[in-house]
């Protein structure tokens, strides 16, 4: 999908109990999946390396119930947009526009991380 003109960069994350996995697109160009402990540090982490690029992010999580509420708090109080989304809906990308790629980031973690 071209994001040309596009000022963010989407991203979705895999929210586990433990586990934070992370696809995102810097540029029209998908990264390597990453991991983060799903704990305050993690998230911290998780915030250093959606920073690197130096564009705005928008993440796209699914509900998980209370293992993702930390992480979205965090996000949220650090200025990243972030959605948290009705897995049905992230599953079937049934959004606006502006949230395509993220969705579809969100999509591509949990396909690569349960193959």
């Amino acid at each position: 999908m071209n994001h040309a003109g596009v000022a963010f960069d989407p991203c979705g994350i895999e929210v586990s109990r433990q586990v934070l996995v992370v696809a995102l697109r810097l540029e029209d160009h998908d990264q390597p999946l990453r991991e983060f402990p799903n704990t305050p540090a993690g998230h911290q982490a998780l915030l250093r390396y959606l920073a690197r690029s130096g564009r705005s992010v928008r993440v796209a999580m699914e509900s998980t119930g209370l293992y993702g509420l930390d992480l979205a708090l965090t996000l949220h109080q650090a200025g990243v947009a972030v959605m948290v989304a009705n897995p049905r809906a992230v599953r079937s990308a049934k959004l606006t526009s502006a949230w395509t790629g993220s969705c579809e980031c969100s999509k591509e973690a949990r396909y690569r991380r349960h193959r």
